[in-house]
């Protein structure tokens, strides 16, 4: 929570000569910065509308939690926690800020870990079914004759 409110007001400020100058000041920076924020939004909403009432802030599940395959996580594992990095970065990239992007890195990093621990969770409670169907980008990105396990 502590580094989202990092990313949404900096708690330093570079000066706006020193992030024109780190960030490339593209045009586009803003446009896409602005994308990534509309698809966070996307994310962010159908993560929490999909998870329902498994929804919790802890990395253990909840006793009587459902694995969902469905809807946001059919395109994602974590659409919740993708959300919330394409947030960060896309607000960092809309507003050029070195900081912000110092954030959303640590953010990511964060996130990932939690995701990590998540999936010993959900594997501890649905078995087989709660593995990943890919554990790598190498094979996300389609190895034809890769062994996933």
């Amino acid at each position: 929570m502590i580094l989202l409110l990092c990313v949404a007001f900096p708690p330093i400020d570079l000066g706006e000569d020193v992030q024109m100058n780190l960030s490339g000041n593209s045009f586009f920076d803003p446009l896409i910065g602005l994308a990534l924020i509309a698809l966070a939004g996307l994310l962010l909403t159908r993560g929490v509308r999909d998870l329902g009432n498994s929804l919790t802030p802890f990395p253990k599940p909840r006793g009587d939690n459902v694995l969902k395959t469905k809807g946001a996580y059919a395109a994602t594992r974590h659409p919740m926690y993708s959300g919330l990095v394409f947030g960060s970065f896309g607000l960092a990239l809309a507003t050029g800020s070195p900081v912000r992007t110092f954030f959303a890195a640590v953010l990511t990093f964060l996130l990932n870990e939690k995701a990590a621990t998540e999936e010993l969770f959900l594997e501890e409670m649905h078995g087989k079914e709660a593995r990943p169907t890919h554990r790598s980008l190498h094979d996300r990105v389609g190895a034809v004759n890769a062994d996933p396990y």
